[in-house]
């Protein structure tokens, strides 16, 4: 017969994945619930990232488009919010920056049904992509 072993005091829980990446998605934003005519039942909700960073190097970052897009940005390093999953920029609101592992993990979930674009990188040997926000 097998005894199940205690867990230590010091030992935490840990959510499930989606209570995680929820709490995650949280810290920079809300979600919002999304009602759909005629839908099946299933909940569904729209992420709103309220976080907005100046983080921005406007002196090598190109300068934005009437409409605030910026082709290739250059963050400042020491202001970029690593810890958040996403955030917005004060000179294009409309466009939400995702940092990598937050884009990791939304890929691991979501699979190839979305498509990540990299924008900025401090290893040179990452190519970003060449129109991030084209269509």
């Amino acid at each position: 017969m097998r005894v199940p072993q205690q867990q230590s005091r010091n030992a935490r829980a840990q959510p499930p994945p989606g209570r995680r990446v929820r709490d995650e998605l949280l810290s920079a934003g809300s979600l919002v619930p999304v009602e759909i005519r005629n839908g099946k039942g299933d909940d569904y909700v729209l992420y709103l990232v309220d976080q907005v960073v100046d983080c921005l190097d406007l002196h090598r970052s190109p300068k934005p488009k009437r409409n605030g897009e910026v082709r290739r940005p250059v963050y400042l390093p020491e202001a970029l919010p690593a810890r958040l999953p996403a955030f917005r920029l004060p000179q294009f609101p409309r466009a939400v920056q995702w940092n990598g592992w937050a884009v990791d993990r939304l890929l691991g979930l979501t699979g190839d049904q979305i498509e990540a674009r990299l924008t900025w990188s401090e290893d040179p040997a990452a190519k970003p992509h060449p129109d991030p926000w084209g269509f």
